[in-house]
């Protein structure tokens, strides 16, 4: 019986959806996706910064929720090697018009930093890659392009940039 209980709780530990913030190995998988203006952009052009990868889409209310929140954070930490790549997630069978709904929403949330999409929602071949099963789903990079925090919520991600911009800038 202890082990039954034993092995159900390291299952049920190892399928925990919390914050999850510590010191990764694994560089975050690369890929390159179309802007507003569809020109291609690639996750390399951000080295040197740290990044928060939010992926989010234009019908998620909890994610336009977050965009309000995210909009004042970057402005508190752009210049301080803070860059946020936003992957929009619209393109559900739902919308008339995704490419409409994804840049009226960069419009309305007031969003200034880089936003890309291939416009095929969950079919998108980022969502297997970074094994997003909801969103707003988040994942914060170091300047070297290494995965340091994801599944992250608002909070958190404020108190670590505060730790590692704050510790950056000695």
């Amino acid at each position: 019986m202890r082990l039954v209980l034993f092995f159900l709780s390291i299952i049920l530990f190892s399928c925990n959806s919390k914050v999850n913030v510590s010191s990764f190995e694994d560089k975050a998988p690369s890929f390159s996706l179309p802007n507003i203006n569809n020109e291609i952009v690639d996750l390399t052009d951000f080295k040197g910064n740290f990044v928060l990868i939010d992926f989010w889409a234009s019908w998620c209310r909890p994610c336009r929720t977050a965009n309000k929140e995210l909009v004042l954070l970057y402005e508190k930490y752009k210049s301080k090697d803070f860059e946020i790549l936003g992957v929009s997630l619209d393109g559900i069978p739902s919308q008339e018009n995704p490419r409409q709904d994804w840049l009226n929403a960069i419009k309305d949330d007031k969003i200034t930093w880089t936003n890309i999409s291939d416009l095929k929602g969950w079919g998108s071949y980022l969502v297997e890659l970074y094994n997003i099963r909801s969103i707003p789903h988040a994942v914060l990079l170091n300047k070297e392009g290494k995965i340091i925090a994801e599944k992250i919520s608002i909070k958190t991600l404020e108190n670590e940039l505060e730790k590692i911009l704050n510790a950056n800038q000695n």
